[in-house]
């Protein structure tokens, strides 16, 4: 999230209590601070000749760049804000739907595959926005909610 709020700004003026009540939920200064610090260490945010805090790089390829558990860590804090979303926001400022159903692997894997593809038009999306306002967190989500079991037909 301070990645996506701190583009653009300058980092020898950057207002940092001011960009941590930007985070929603909001954080503290010090945290703010040490997620820019760690962002321009870690080389996922760098400065340009002028000190304006920029991207390295528009897409984290998390499969390249992050460990299994910083992957882990970061789907399961999104999770929980998004759960914590439907109290926070009311429905026009959000968007959330479910669908439990009956399902075969074939059909698993037909829509695991189209979230990815949609994924990647989300990102092109984004990519071309040229007004952005705002940071969102979109989550998409597929999981078992019951055992697996042979397909009988007696």
């Amino acid at each position: 999230i301070i990645r996506e709020i701190a583009v653009g700004r300058s980092l020898d003026s950057i207002d940092f209590a001011q960009l941590a009540k930007e985070v929603e939920p909001s954080i503290d200064t010090r945290q703010a601070k040490r997620s820019v610090e760690l962002l321009i260490e870690l080389g996922f945010l760098l400065l340009d000749d002028s000190g304006v805090i920029r991207y390295a790089d528009p897409v984290i390829n998390s499969a390249d760049q992050l460990s299994v558990t910083a992957i882990k860590q970061y789907h399961a804090k999104m999770i929980e804000l998004g759960k914590e979303s439907i109290e926070r926001f009311p429905s026009e400022k959000r968007e959330i739907s479910t669908v439990t159903a009956r399902i075969s692997e074939t059909g698993f894997e037909r829509i695991k595959t189209r979230i990815q593809e949609f994924r990647r038009e989300l990102l092109q999306i984004i990519h071309d926005d040229e007004s952005v306002d705002r940071v969102v967190q979109i989550n998409m989500q597929m999981f078992p909610v019951s055992q697996f079991r042979e397909n009988r037909h007696d």
